[in-house]
Order: structure tokens, then C-alpha cells, then sequence
């Protein structure tokens, strides 16, 4: 569980790096913190264009497993902490501020939930293969 844990807290780091490639500087989502993504096909093309189509994708199966996740809770913990890298305080200001239908992140409470919010993206990212990866 540790390791799966690892292995998704690292791909939600790269989405950053994922967003630069693919020249993509927006974190947009809905109030039901659902991500909004791209659809497309691959379509193999000159090497920079490529490595911009395949960061896109990337982009999208990120998105798509966070979207993916049934608990809002899940999807606002990930989006805020992991995606715009505001620290653990950040998020429940944020949350207790301006998000007045959501209950505010009790301090002993943020990483038993962001812990579960890893499990179920790397759960929901390509299908499983997170959580496929040898230790």
C-alpha cells in the first residue's frame, strides 16, 4: 500500500512538468472539482509536436483518473494539494473559506485522506497500473 501510495503521489507530480511540455498552464475544473480535459487521438507527428501530443495525453489520463474518483472529497484533496501545490495549511484555508458547502479538513484528518485520495487515483490512473508495478 506504501509503495502504490509512492508510485502516485510521483505521476502527480509530473503533471507540472506534463503541463509545460504539452505548453498547457491551467488547472480548470467545476465546483464538483471535476478537471476538464481534451479528447483526441494519437497521431504520430514531428518530434517536438509529439512530445506536445504525448504530454497532452498524459495530461488527459491524469485528469481522467481524478475525475474518475468517486468521492469529492478525494477529488478536491488531490486537485488543490497535489495539482496547484498548495501546502496542507493553503488547502484548508481554501476550503474553509470559499468552498462553504464542503466541511473544512480537520488537521488530524488531511493525510488519512490524502492517503486514501492516492489509493483511489492509482486505482482509477490507467486502469490500475499503479498499483501493478513491482515494489
Amino acid at each position: 500500500m506504501k509503495q502504490i501510495r509512492a508510485y502516485a503521489n510521483r505521476k502527480l507530480k509530473e503533471f507540472r512538468r506534463w503541463q509545460r511540455i504539452a505548453r498547457d498552464g491551467n488547472v480548470v475544473y467545476s465546483d464538483d472539482y471535476i478537471l476538464q480535459a481534451e479528447n483526441g487521438d494519437f497521431q504520430p507527428v514531428e518530434r517536438l509536436e509529439m512530445n506536445q501530443e504525448t504530454a497532452r495525453q498524459e495530461l488527459n489520463a491524469i485528469k481522467s483518473a481524478i475525475n474518475s474518483i468517486s468521492d469529492i472529497r478525494l477529488r478536491q484533496l488531490l486537485i488543490l494539494n497535489c495539482l496547484e501545490c498548495m501546502t496542507v495549511e493553503q488547502v484548508r484555508l481554501k476550503i474553509k473559506s470559499k468552498y462553504k458547502p464542503f466541511e473544512p479538513i480537520k488537521e488530524g484528518q488531511y493525510h488519512n485522506l490524502k492517503n486514501l485520495a492516492l489509493l483511489a487515483f492509482a486505482k482509477q490512473y490507467r486502469n490500475g497500473v499503479l498499483e501493478t508495478l513491482p515494489d
